[in-house]
């Protein structure tokens, strides 16, 4: 009523307020809405500072979903091309409806969730806290499905299941839901067809029958053991999504079989007797590795080190003894990888024995400027290809004919003359190794 002093007719315009009441009035109001879109009932009494000023902390992810410039970029899945890749196409639309939120702020996985009703009011489920198990877990949880948001989200949905199925094996199943863009409606479809009781049955028949003839034995160079794991853990996997279990003491049983690389005999016989391996697969797979890393590092080094020395040792065979006439004897020297046995004893010099063994060296001190093959010439040292080179020089140079040490034929030795000595040429089987 308008008093002395006062205007009549003035408006009542309220109590005035400060601004932090004015802020903390803003944050009661959206922690209402919130509750709202989760479907949980606003109590006054509960609605403590501390409790409203945490969910007003998360205000910009739930108002502004893509204005986040650290948020990561989640691209839409890829077309799937055969029906072979259902699975792997099913589980990258879940892992992006559970990143990107709609314009209501909640993720939009919410949309495709099995159950609407709320935990309270569904058999064998208990209501979690508010709040947990987290605000992301809660908003799919309870969420509604109904209002402007909701459709909006759903619409979304559908525009990616499209992006996924049109021109694909999958779109005969949920081209229907494109009149009204129903979203949940073609991603029901799609999980029922595909994963019902027949895929159910022939994955683990599948599963089964990769256990079953998987093994490995270490002689493919493109088949490794990670590659094994790999497989086998897979097919364990499925057996795991579609109600089959199997123990880990059987895993670890039907693995072991599967291996048949001698090589790690020893590390198996480990796991059968380790109590902390034989139930545990993930532990007997990393037991297995790093035995296999072990024995290969282990050869690599015996390798090395029987390769640091090419070359044949001296030969141990003995020449044969030199003839009373003059001539070298014509011994053979038989040592594995030496190069050249010693001379006989005769008086008339050295015979020409030489090692045969694998490794060695074809190079002739008594001939050293004969002919020799591409391998022989290889297996020369850069010392006796050096002298090989210098005395087919002098042999050039003293007229391109090699010193003949006996001579012409028809020609007798001068009476009293000493024999000529023997020049330690070739003698007839003296280098059958040579000479094939």
């Amino acid at each position: 009523m308008p008093g002395r002093g006062a205007a009549a007719g003035r408006a009542n315009r309220g109590a005035p307020v400060s601004f932090a009441s004015e802020i903390n009035l803003k944050k009661a109001c959206f922690y209402r809405n919130y509750l709202h879109r989760i479907q949980r009932p606003f109590v006054a009494a509960t609605a403590t500072l501390a409790l409203v000023q945490d969910v007003w902390a998360d205000r910009f992810d739930l108002e502004n979903p893509d204005r986040d410039v650290e948020r990561e970029v989640i691209r839409d899945p890829a077309p799937m091309a055969k029906v072979d890749d259902i699975k792997k196409t099913l589980e990258d639309i879940e892992n992006v409806l559970n990143k990107r939120r709609g314009p209501g702020g909640s993720p939009l996985a919410y949309i495709t969730r099995d159950t609407l009703t709320l935990p309270e009011n569904t058999p064998g489920e208990v209501d979690p806290r508010f709040g947990q198990p987290s605000r992301e877990a809660e908003l799919i949880r309870g969420t509604r499905h109904e209002g402007p948001a909701y459709r909006q989200d759903n619409i979304t949905v559908w525009a990616i299941i499209r992006n996924v199925a049109h021109g694909g094996p999958a779109w005969a199943w949920v081209s229907s839901f494109a009149r009204h863009s129903n979203g949940r409606g073609a991603y029901l479809a799609l999980r029922t067809h595909y994963f019902g009781d027949s895929y159910t049955t022939r994955a683990v028949t599948k599963a089964d029958a990769t256990i079953e003839n998987l093994h490995w034995d270490g002689r493919a160079k493109n088949y490794p053991l990670e590659k094994f794991f790999e497989q086998l853990n897979k097919a364990y996997t499925d057996l795991d999504e579609n109600g089959e279990p199997v123990t880990e003491a059987k895993k670890v049983s039907r693995m072991l079989q599967s291996i048949r690389d001698p090589r790690l005999d020893a590390a198996k016989n480990s796991i059968i007797l380790s109590d902390a391996h034989k139930e545990n697969l993930a532990a007997s797979m990393s037991h297995l590795a790093q035995a296999l890393d072990m024995i290969k590092t282990t050869t690599v080094s015996t390798r090395n080190m029987s390769t640091t020395d090419t070359r044949g040792g001296w030969g141990r065979g003995r020449g044969g003894r030199g003839g009373r006439d003059g001539r070298g004897g014509c011994g053979r020297g038989n040592a594995r990888g030496g190069r050249s046995g010693r001379g006989g004893r005769g008086i008339g010099g050295g015979g020409g024995g030489r090692g045969g063994g694998r490794g060695t060296s074809s190079f002739d001190p008594n001939d050293p400027g004969r002919s020799y093959s591409p391998a022989e010439w290889r297996s020369l040292s850069s010392k006796e290809q050096a002298r090989c080179r210098a005395t087919r020089a002098e042999t050039a140079a003293a007229g391109g004919a090699r010193p003949r040490t006996a001579g012409a034929p028809g020609t007798q030795p001068a009476a009293g003359a000493p024999a000529p000595a023997s020049s330690g040429g070739p003698c007839i089987g003296r280098d059958r190794s040579r000479n094939g």
